[in-house]
């Protein structure tokens, strides 16, 4: 998995597949309603003034697999990575994972944001 972080594999007919889905994604989404505020408000949290789904459609339909290996070198290859495994403890191989970096483990009830209740008192 790691190797995929750093050597992004080149696959011509995957990229255009993913490519096509997603303009025909785009293509068909519809705001409608209530929505309309609710993506207003969503782009303005993001700075973004206009509805930049025609740009968005745009950039894809004219992008190839070299911008997207350009993008893959300049902001994922050679970057630091966590990497979470979740699991019962006595399946995991903590071995072969501090191979990998710090182990670190963590309580469920943390990981998950679970707060623990008392019992009520009858």
């Amino acid at each position: 998995m790691m190797d995929l972080m750093t050597n992004m594999p080149e696959a011509e007919k995957q990229f255009n597949a993913a490519k096509e889905a997603t303009l025909k994604k785009i293509a068909a989404q519809r705001i409608t309603k209530s929505n309309i505020f609710w993506n207003y408000e969503s782009l303005k949290k993001r700075g973004i003034e206009n509805d930049n789904r025609e740009e968005m459609y745009n950039t894809i339909k004219d992008m190839t697999i070299e911008d997207l290996r350009d993008f893959f070198n300049s902001n994922i290859k050679g970057e630091n990575y966590n990497v979470m495994v979740i699991g019962n403890k006595k399946d995991i191989d903590f071995k072969a994972l501090k191979e990998l970096g710090k182990v670190q483990e963590m309580d469920v009830d943390y990981l998950f944001n679970y707060e623990k209740t008392e019992k009520l008192k009858m």
